[in-house]
């Protein structure tokens, strides 16, 4: 949107640093601020943007809504002042929830084994030990892929067999995670290990979408396993 609000450019990209650079790129030093509404990538995708040299602000989606309702073209001051107030608020908060999980995942053993694996984060490792509370719980990891609802649905008679997609069953945030991180596994790690080659030949084979969902299925269970035998991530090991 340029000064006089005119909307220049609309469009969408997949939820990570990489693409949305990608995206921005094309106004590089036209940019006067880069918006960012709040959400549960927000604090990643800030701080990587930025490190990119754009020009990034936080807005608290809420407030900056009902500021552009109540706006006029041109943007009234009360308006603006308003949408500053809810920016400093929301980055101090920001600040001391990115503090917070930093200090979980230090604390957490199990956090730390987890993120050995490349693509894992903090977020993702803690999501993941919420969501499973106990490994052992599982007599078999595989398990672990069907209780977040990655696995498929299928609709079956006697001469039909449908897909009907993920089940979805499980924790939603957890699940979400990880088919985040298959996405960066895929997409933006560089190492190449047994889960990411398989993951890249099968996007080839059915696309990215069913790839990221195999890929985040068999992540769980690399993770349930390396959570129930103590162990840290291999490259040459079997996922």
């Amino acid at each position: 949107m340029d000064e006089s609000s005119k909307i220049i450019w609309r469009g969408m990209v997949d939820t990570h640093p990489e693409f949305i650079d990608a995206a921005l790129k094309r106004f590089h030093g036209q940019l006067a601020k880069v918006g960012l509404e709040t959400g549960p990538f927000t604090p990643h995708l800030f701080r990587s943007l930025a490190a990119l040299d754009h020009p990034m602000v936080c807005i608290d989606a809420h407030r900056a809504a009902d500021a552009i309702k109540s706006r006029r073209i041109p943007l009234m001051s009360a308006s603006v002042a308003a949408l500053l107030e809810s920016l400093a608020s929301i980055e101090s908060q920001i600040a001391r929830l990115d503090d917070e999980l930093d200090r979980l995942a230090r604390r957490n053993e199990v956090a730390w084994r987890l993120m050995s694996v490349p693509g894992v984060g903090r977020v993702t490792a803690l999501a993941f030990i919420a969501a499973i509370e106990n490994a052992d719980r599982f007599h078999r990891t595989r398990d672990i892929g069907a209780y977040f609802g990655l696995t498929e649905r299928h609709y079956q008679s006697a001469d039909t067999d449908i897909r009907m997609g993920i089940s979805k069953r499980g924790d939603a945030m957890a699940r979400h995670y990880l088919y985040e991180t298959a996405n960066v596994l895929l997409t933006t790690v560089k190492k190449s290990f047994a889960l990411r080659k398989w993951g890249i030949r099968l996007m080839k084979k059915v696309g990215p979408k069913s790839a990221r969902v195999a890929v985040a299925r068999k992540l769980a269970v690399l993770l349930g396993r390396i959570w129930k035998d103590g162990s840290h991530f291999e490259a040459n090991a079997m996922a």
